[in-house]
């Protein structure tokens, strides 16, 4: 991934190792390599936020020429698709102790890098990350899902990855008007705002149906993870998770239900800003098929 991200540089280095220039090579490979640790996360290998955003700016440049003059989307289908997800429980990991939390962080890194090779994947920080791809939308998909069951394979390991695509900072555009000015700057917001939109939605129900599932199995693990699954689940109460508790017992299916709380917990959070109530708009819009 950093070989293809530095290319010019790894070239030169192989070409004056070649004339026997060892010395001056030796120094630019110093160079180089504490260029690439300022944008390297330690713990998992990936790069960091910055250079990431650095990336997709470039990308939407260049997919886009002259839209920052222009505000004029191209017709084409553009392929910038970026994925947002944060991980489950690593507050829970860092209480047993930090090394277990960098160790699940590491685990999940090296799952992401895997599946998406193709693609530049991203520590955004704390326990989120982010991947740019500009692969089909069918293959971003597929890798997605292959990756999260290879995650959640390992226990208390989540992550709820979602996706923006350009497509979707055009039905945004149709709600809120895009500025005169740092044009591509916004669409590269909208679409990583767009994406951890999702990835939030998605958080809320998968951690209310982990809380139904712990509080019906009444095995000690609701007392021991609700602190963390409660607040990954928009800080729900435990008079809530028992009336979903006691709908399940009943026979019922509730997950649309938990859709529909997951929904209105994240448009709630939205309320009073024009620009977060259009992000959620169009975010929800991947779930209301669902509905």
């Amino acid at each position: 991934m950093i070989r293809r991200e530095f290319p010019i540089m790894y070239r030169s280095l192989g070409l004056l190792k070649q004339l026997r220039l060892r010395k001056v090579s030796s120094e630019l490979a110093r160079l180089l390599n504490d260029r690439i640790e300022d944008n390297i996360d330690p713990v998992t290998g990936l790069v960091q936020r910055r250079f990431f955003m650095k990336a997709l700016m470039r990308e939407v440049t260049e997919k886009m020429p002259g839209f920052e003059n222009s505000g004029t989307l191209p017709d084409s289908v553009i392929r910038v698709t970026v994925l947002f997800g944060d991980f489950a429980f690593l507050n829970y990991f860092n209480s047993l102790s930090y090394s277990m939390g960098d160790q699940a962080l590491a685990r999940t890194g090296q799952i992401l890098g895997d599946k998406f090779s193709t693609s530049l994947v991203c520590r955004q920080g704390g326990d989120e990350f982010a991947i740019l791809s500009t692969d089909s939308l069918g293959d971003v998909l597929e890798r997605k899902e292959v990756a999260q069951r290879l995650i959640t394979a390992v226990p208390y390991h989540q992550l709820d990855l979602e996706y923006a695509t350009m497509a979707d900072v055009r039905d945004l555009l149709a709600l809120f008007p895009l500025p005169s000015e740092r044009r591509v700057k916004f669409v590269v917001n909208a679409l990583t705002d767009i994406a951890m939109a999702r990835a939030q939605i998605a958080k809320y129900y998968e951690r209310l149906g982990l809380l139904i599932k712990l509080y019906l199995a009444r095995n000690g693990l609701y007392e021991e993870l609700v602190t963390y699954a409660r607040k990954g689940a928009g800080n729900i109460n435990d008079e809530e998770v028992a009336a979903f508790a006691k709908q399940v017992e009943a026979g019922d299916d509730v997950s649309l239900d938990c859709l529909a709380y997951a929904l209105n917990a994240k448009g709630t959070a939205a309320k009073g800003s024009p620009y977060e109530e259009a992000v959620v708009k169009i975010a929800e819009k991947i779930f209301i098929t669902s509905l």
